[in-house]
């Protein structure tokens, strides 16, 4: 069953319609063809449908990193998912590993890494911008991963003090 705190992808094949929502009780989304309230998402489970007011429906899905990075809130150019996916096997990126970021920006690759690092490995990120790390916190917090991932407001000028990492992403100017 969805409970509070969920993150779930509404979709409506017919129309097209899709969002990206934490369920939050006492909240609704609109949509095209009425309001669906959160407190009636939680009584389905991921994969089941569930009926508009105009009796339409709509898909609850688990959402996927992929359709997660293209909805983040975003002040900076991001990586888009096929770019991650490149770039996270050219770097071998795997469970247990700590990888090194300079460039957080919106964090939509830190996202990606820390997903792949799983629990026993970590990510350190770095951005000179506390607007930015700040930005990407909310955004791995809301993807569920922030726990992996050190945020550094500090300029690659300085260095970064890990050593022994497992790879080195830089996204710089």
């Amino acid at each position: 069953m969805i409970k509070a705190g969920d993150l779930v992808f509404i979709w409506n094949p017919k129309k097209g319609d899709n969002f990206l929502i934490k369920v939050t009780p006492g909240m609704s989304q609109g949509t095209h063809f009425g309001q669906i309230k959160h407190t009636e998402l939680m009584e389905h489970g991921y994969g089941e449908g569930i009926v508009t007011p105009k009796g339409e429906i709509y898909y609850l899905l688990r959402p996927t990193l992929a359709g997660y990075t293209r909805r983040i809130k975003r002040q900076t150019q991001i990586v888009f998912p096929k770019d991650a996916g490149f770039i996270l096997q050219h770097m071998n990126i795997f469970p247990g590993c700590t990888v090194v970021e300079c460039g957080t920006g919106s964090g939509s690759l830190c996202c990606s890494f820390a997903h792949f690092v799983g629990d026993e490995g970590k990510v350190c990120t770095y951005d000179r911008r506390e607007e930015f790390s700040a930005l990407a916190k909310k955004n791995a917090e809301k993807w569920g991963v922030a726990h992996r991932i050190e945020f550094n407001v500090r300029s690659l000028d300085d260095g970064f003090k890990e050593r022994n990492a497992d790879a080195v992403f830089l996204d710089i100017p």
